[in-house]
């Protein structure tokens, strides 16, 4: 068993002592409040790996949220000269370019490349993966009425989805360090 130093007297411990056998302090207290397995504290400066994910993530949504913006300007007939009809289908694509970039900026503009779960990035991975996959298929199908006649619109999806990928990827690998 690992020896630890006592937070009052600073000498060695065995790690499992309840209370210090020198100085008579609770050890048992330091350990429930102490950090748990693979969570840094935030005081630890932010590596770089973590700070370049987030940005790339960062510039991912805004890239979606240009891609919104461009659909809803398509929507709404600008370019065209006439409104499209709004449909469950809108609803359905409109969805997922509104609320899932939105959540996913705010959780890295709050965390600021600090990453306590690989839950969540194993989770937007799946998502931007499969994005990405949808936009890369539906443009090799030649199915350009998916985009509404936006050039960029595929583009900026498949640049958004990709640079979240890529944002999701780096943060695994640096968290794994």
């Amino acid at each position: 068993m690992p020896m630890i130093s006592c937070p009052k007297c600073g000498r060695p411990v065995s790690g499992r002592a309840r209370a210090c056998g020198y100085c008579g302090e609770s050890l048992v207290g330091k350990y429930f409040s102490g950090e748990k397995v693979g969570e840094r504290p935030h005081d630890q400066p932010i590596s770089s790996g973590a700070a370049a994910a987030t940005t790339i993530g960062v510039f991912g949504c805004i890239a979606l949220i240009a891609a919104l913006v461009l659909h809803l300007l398509a929507l709404m007939g600008y370019g065209t000269g006439q409104p499209l009809e709004l449909t469950i289908g809108w609803l359905l694509r409109i969805a997922p370019l509104t609320i899932l970039p939105t959540i996913l900026l705010v959780q890295l503009l709050m965390t600021g490349g600090r990453r306590k779960s690989l839950r969540m990035d194993a989770f937007w991975l799946f998502l931007s993966t499969c994005g990405l996959a949808l936009v890369v298929q539906a443009y090799l199908d030649g199915r350009a009425d998916a985009f509404y006649g936006v050039l960029a619109l595929p583009y900026l999806l498949a640049v958004g989805c990709g640079m979240i990928v890529l944002s999701t990827v780096l943060s695994l690998l640096v968290f794994q360090r």
